[in-house]
């Protein structure tokens, strides 16, 4: 016997609104998964681009560097932060972001120390990852959770 008041779980329509239904709900979960993940890295990108922290002088102890000439950077894997005042001084450290070519043995490049136990950030050259992935992620949760919403609050209106 077929009710009138419930749709039929097997019409395409039912099986259909259901699977629209459930991906709207998963992309409301992601997006929040992405936007708690990028929110947890915002506090650090804001410290890179506020240069915040211990500020010295960053002193190149490599004498080969990786470089990409189609970018005109170098990365440079070790040397030596000693903080403006003299009293940090790490050895051993290196710089997270890409310096600008030439990059030599014993140049000084000013810096900064935001903590982290085995590397520096620069005052030049591109910060990269850090700073721009929780942006990023930040864009793209915003808008898979706006699409799932929207669904629903257009859904809602439907009725």
């Amino acid at each position: 016997m077929r009710d009138r008041f419930l749709p039929d779980p097997n019409a395409a329509e039912f099986r259909d609104e259901a699977v629209r239904d459930t991906r709207a709900g998963l992309a409301i979960l992601v997006g929040i998964a992405v936007l708690v993940i990028a929110g947890w890295g915002m506090p650090f990108a804001i410290r890179v681009i506020a240069e915040d922290g211990v500020h010295g002088t960053y002193v190149v102890q490599d004498t080969s560097f990786d470089c990409q000439p189609s970018r005109g950077t170098c990365y440079s894997r070790t040397g030596t932060f000693t903080s403006d005042d003299g009293k940090v001084v790490r050895t051993g450290v290196h710089v997270r972001n890409r310096l600008p070519q030439p990059v030599r043995h014993g140049d000084r490049i000013p810096a900064f120390d935001l903590g982290k136990p085995d590397r520096v950030y620069t005052k030049v050259g591109s910060n990269g990852p850090p700073v721009a992935l929780p942006f990023l992620g930040l864009v793209v949760g915003l808008l898979i959770l706006g699409g799932g919403s929207r669904y629903f609050w257009l859904k809602r209106k439907r009725r």
